[in-house]
């Protein structure tokens, strides 16, 4: 073999190896952003099937609801139960339809209770974040971005309805009451930050869940 052909043959297998490379990295976060929105999904048809199953609170019967909190709110250390645009909440509503997700400590979930209702806090761990979440009130669909960066919505289900309720807070805080619950509609948009892959989760409410 001349040295040249030696070249050719290298040259040919980097083309091949960099190609190779280039195709397993989309293909993989592509993989990854999809993992994520069906662990979305999951997580609200999971408390959909607790509203209309047997699922109940040993203090409360079945009188409570249940939701996921979705907030675009940056990370605050110690703050898990919160939530942020790198999470999102599973909790007990105590109070239905009271003000959305409530919670006493910001840092504990564990069990849920009246003051603290998380239930269960899921991590993103990828590159993805949530980086918006859209409502639909009559035929406007508005970014909530748009109306507060600390913005949050909670998507609720109520026994023994399916369908979806959603509450609309300018501000992620405990408590206060909801500022818009006239929704027919939440689009919750997820984007990879390293190449801008996206999905979006559509809760009508009607109960029917898309991953677009």
């Amino acid at each position: 073999m001349t040295l040249v052909e030696l070249m050719v043959v290298i040259s040919i297998f980097g083309i091949i190896t960099a190609i190779t490379i280039f195709d397993y990295g989309s293909f993989s976060s592509g993989v990854s952003i999809q993992n994520l929105g069906d662990d979305i999904a999951l997580a609200i048809r999971k408390a959909q099937s607790y509203a209309t199953g047997t699922q109940g609170s040993a203090s409360f019967g079945f009188d409570n609801g249940y939701g996921v909190h979705f907030t675009i709110a940056d990370p605050i250390a110690g703050s898990d139960a919160v939530g942020s645009n790198k999470s999102f909440i599973m909790y007990t509503d105590f109070n239905p339809p009271g003000g959305g997700y409530v919670f006493s400590n910001p840092s504990t979930c564990i069990k849920a209770t009246p003051s603290n209702e998380c239930s269960e806090i899921f991590q993103i761990n990828g590159p993805e974040i949530i980086r918006d979440i859209y409502i639909q009130t009559g035929s406007d669909l508005q970014e909530v971005s748009a109306l507060s960066s600390d913005s949050s919505v909670d998507i609720v289900f109520l026994r023994p309805n399916s369908e979806a309720m959603f509450c609309y807070k300018a501000s992620n805080t405990s408590g206060s009451a909801c500022d818009i619950t006239d929704i027919s509609r939440v689009n919750i948009l997820l984007v990879n930050t390293q190449n801008g892959k996206s999905k979006t989760i559509s809760v009508q409410n009607t109960g029917q869940i898309y991953i677009q």
